[in-house]
């Protein structure tokens, strides 16, 4: 019997925020030694990775997340996730991460 998993997929192509108008517009990448323009997975998964990654755990979705555009997300890795983006980045983007955890459920 397999056993149930409370796993949900998190992803996205290029995290940015859509505003009230319903117009996307894509968070700018302001490290000048990034060869990235916008925050795609690859650099969003490098950039916690490098500097708020706590765990094997966190580790791993990092790398599923920066190889494949996506990664299963648990509730410990979606508070570890949350956690590591308010330390590097500000409100905006932690809600636009949270918004992708809440589709993710």
């Amino acid at each position: 019997m397999k056993e149930k998993t409370d796993n949900k997929t998190f992803g996205f192509k290029e995290l940015g925020v859509t505003d009230l108008n319903n117009v996307f517009t894509p968070f700018n990448v302001e490290d000048p030694s990034s060869s990235e323009k916008s925050f795609t997975p690859k650099y969003f998964a490098n950039t916690i990775y490098k500097n708020a990654s706590k765990s094997i755990e966190l580790d791993q979705f990092l790398r599923e997340l920066h190889a494949n555009g996506e990664a299963e997300i648990t509730e410990q890795i979606a508070a570890e996730l949350q956690e590591a983006v308010s330390r590097i980045w500000g409100y905006t983007v932690l809600r636009e991460v949270n918004l992708l955890i809440e589709k993710s459920k």
